[in-house]
């Protein structure tokens, strides 16, 4: 049988067989993105963490203190291989059998596995490192939280984040990765008391003004207010929905701020104990703010690689500080004189903008790797900074620095009425510098209990 319009008929087959390719490639994406959707309800209904890079997939998760069965690991391998953009898988505190081992070596597209105070088998360690390939690296150090600024490095329950001087110089208080604070005398170089603030860890802590209350926030979501000679909780807030990173107070003692991973800054009224502020400007997680010493400005330091700077008594957004938009900010601080913010970021850079003109006025480097924290001194002459590298001292005018040593430093603040710098570190310890001359004068050892990789029996 012949066909008169033979063309049209080979044109009709090469068009269905396009529409055909066309359905299957899209079936196929859908339903790969359908997948994706299912694995993530599925990691979070197990309480894991996931992150997502800069075009919103997912190419880290966390699970922290999970409880896996063999068969409960089975199902969640399976949702894992099923998110192809998966870089870095973390486990927290999780007991995992030889036979789990058998189901993580299946996800063969990850390039980093941390398995940090995990009860594994030293025989499922071995099964890892001989079945994974090349490009997989095992690491049984702590992964970098999802939920803050601090680096992958080898921190323990002891670990020291949060810091802060009591008004009068007198106590050094400290927050560690097991939600205890500890409070250290200054004249006798030795702590003289802990207790339990957090169910997680103690990312934030802050004195108010007149020294009477410490305000901390840590990663149970929650804030709390304690008398510091009882120790005894007095006030509690919550709203946050995720990590608390950071509190401060307002000048006045009247009002407490905070900001976490919810991607919110938060007011609360000392009084009540009520919310009364919340911005939203943000687009990812707010590992710090601060309040300058006038009280009239909050600038606040965000993964989505800006510093925006707000207006404390309307709210509002008076600029969103550009950085060069590709690296995390992780730290902001004001110059005494509330003219000058400073901002470090996970580059190592330091941005100083003029509070006057809004303008960036000068970039200073010299760290090797990511900034923490940074503080300016009470002159204002001088900064500090500290990261994975250590600490470093910076006059401002020249933009010259010198390396104290050390290295993971998480924190750091300078002494309110002496010439004094002192410094937290992933390995538990507080360090005190001369800051006129960045000499170490002390070193004191956290008396948190010590805990590494656990090896099951």
């Amino acid at each position: 049988m012949k066909f008169p319009h033979s063309f049209g008929l080979r044109t009709l087959l090469i068009l269905i067989t396009i529409s055909a390719l066309v359905a299957s490639y899209y079936g196929n994406r859908w339903y790969r993105e359908h997948l994706e959707e299912v694995a993530i309800k599925a990691i979070n209904d197990a309480g894991g963490k996931t992150k997502e890079n800069k075009d919103k997939k997912v190419i880290r998760v966390l699970f922290r203190g999970s409880k896996f069965d063999d068969q409960q690991l089975e199902k969640m391998t399976q949702h894992l291989r099923n998110i192809r953009t998966l870089e870095e898988l973390d486990f927290v505190k999780t007991s995992i059998t030889d036979k789990g081992i058998d189901y993580l070596m299946t996800i063969r597209h990850i390039k980093e596995l941390y398995l940090f105070e995990s009860k594994i088998t030293p025989e499922g360690i071995r099964t890892l490192q001989k079945h994974l390939t090349s490009d997989v690296a095992v690491k049984t150090e702590q992964p970098e939280p999802i939920s803050s600024g601090m680096a992958a490095m080898n921190v323990y329950s002891h670990a020291m984040i949060a810091l802060d001087w009591t008004p009068d110089g007198k106590y050094l208080a400290t927050g560690n990765g097991a939600g205890k604070i500890q409070l250290w005398d200054f004249a006798s170089n030795e702590p003289v008391v802990q207790w339990q603030a957090h169910e997680d860890w103690a990312f934030a802590l802050a004195y108010s003004p007149n020294g009477t209350l410490i305000a901390t926030g840590g990663g149970d979501n929650a804030i709390r207010l304690w008398d510091p000679q009882s120790r005894v909780p007095i006030g509690e807030m919550h709203g946050h929905t995720d990590d608390v990173h950071t509190v401060v107070f307002s000048p006045d003692g009247k009002t407490l701020i905070s900001s976490g991973d919810d991607k919110t800054i938060r007011f609360w009224d000392l009084e009540s104990g009520l919310e009364t502020r919340k911005l939203t400007g943000h687009k990812a997680q707010i590992p710090a703010i601060a309040i300058s010493p006038d009280g009239k400005l909050l600038a606040s330091a965000s993964r989505d690689d800006t510093v925006c700077l707000w207006d404390v008594d309307s709210g509002s957004l008076l600029k969103t500080f550009p950085t060069d938009g590709q690296f995390d900010v992780n730290t902001v601080a004001f110059d005494r004189l509330s003219t000058t913010l400073a901002s470090g970021d996970q580059n190592g850079t330091i941005r100083l903008w003029d509070l006057q003109t809004l303008e960036l006025k000068q970039t200073m480097r010299g760290h090797n790797g990511k900034i923490y924290k940074i503080a300016f001194d009470t002159s204002g002459t001088e900064l500090a900074s500290c990261g994975d590298d250590g600490v470093r001292m910076w006059q401002i005018k020249s933009g010259s620095n010198i390396a104290l040593g050390q290295q993971f430093v998480s924190n750091l603040a300078y002494h309110p009425k002496e010439a004094l710098l002192a410094s937290t570190s992933a390995a538990g310890e507080v360090h005190l510098y001369d800051s006129r001359t960045g000499e170490s004068l002390k070193v004191n050892r956290t008396m948190f209990g010590e805990r590494g990789f656990d090896f099951a029996d």
